[in-house]
């Protein structure tokens, strides 16, 4: 009977729980000859990816340790910015339930990495051990929240508008941003200005949206503006960059969209 080659063997198209796969152990020192099982097989790939069947999660899990260094900042050991990509998804512990971040920028400095998350209100990265670590490079990863708030902090008031929603979404590397006041805050300049979640890339955005001028609802459509390698937003009160009134009630309602 002539020899089979491995090659010629059937094909197996499912690994049932009695089955094992055979594999060379310690290739590059001393080769060993071991059986895997179907459950250990699955244990070792759910340490990469959680969990194989029923489509998995979307989070990688990570195994280097974090380190927090500031709020919505943390260090690797070694150049790793090529796996913390900026616009990837984050998800770890800081002593609680999981928190989630998108990834702002990746840098090496020997011997470590520092990545940037983009900066939100809804979790502070505090002081603490930073645990069960994951990052994603899908859209949707299982309980991420796409939607985060920010302190857009607006200038030019004496008292701020009430009703704020500030919020961000990430798509690639742009930056969604909803900007809404629903009460006028009361004016004490003629501008108007409110900080970003982050800077601006490449670009320089200007969008229009509804303004309120001392007191007055306007009906021409008014500006806001974020130039290159800036935070700050720069509103007027209508499309020719009008002044605004520095006394009377004020505030804007636009979504804003920038790459970063």
């Amino acid at each position: 009977m002539a020899d089979t080659q491995e090659d010629d063997l059937p094909q197996a198209t499912a690994i049932n729980s009695a089955d094992f796969l055979r594999i060379v152990a310690d290739l590059a020192g001393t080769p060993i000859s071991k059986v895997l099982s179907r459950a250990n097989l699955k244990t070792y790939l759910d340490t990469l990816y959680e969990p194989i069947g029923g489509g998995g999660t979307g989070w990688q899990i990570v195994t280097e340790t974090w380190t927090r260094t500031g709020n919505h900042t943390y260090t690797v050991v070694g150049d790793l910015t090529t796996k913390y990509k900026k616009s990837a998804k984050a998800r770890y512990k800081d002593g609680g339930a999981f928190e989630y971040g998108v990834i702002y920028s990746s840098v090496f400095s020997s011997p470590n990495t520092t990545i940037t998350l983009i900066t939100n209100t809804d979790y502070a990265m505090a002081a603490g051990t930073i645990t069960d670590t994951a990052i994603s490079y899908q859209a949707s990863p299982q309980g991420f929240p796409h939607w985060f708030n920010f302190a857009a902090a607006p200038a030019g008031f004496s008292v701020v508008p009430s009703g704020q929603i500030y919020r961000w979404n990430v798509v690639g590397n742009t930056i969604i941003m909803n900007y809404s006041e629903s009460g006028d805050g009361t004016s004490n300049a003629t501008t108007f200005t409110a900080t970003g979640p982050v800077l601006c890339a490449a670009t320089t955005a200007t969008i229009l949206g509804a303004t309120v001028d001392n007191s007055v609802l306007l009906t021409t459509p008014g500006r806001v503006t974020i130039t290159t390698g800036s935070a700050q937003l720069t509103f007027r009160k209508d499309a020719a960059n009008g002044a605004w009134t520095a006394s009377g009630g004020k505030r804007a309602i636009v979504m804003l969209t920038y790459e970063f």
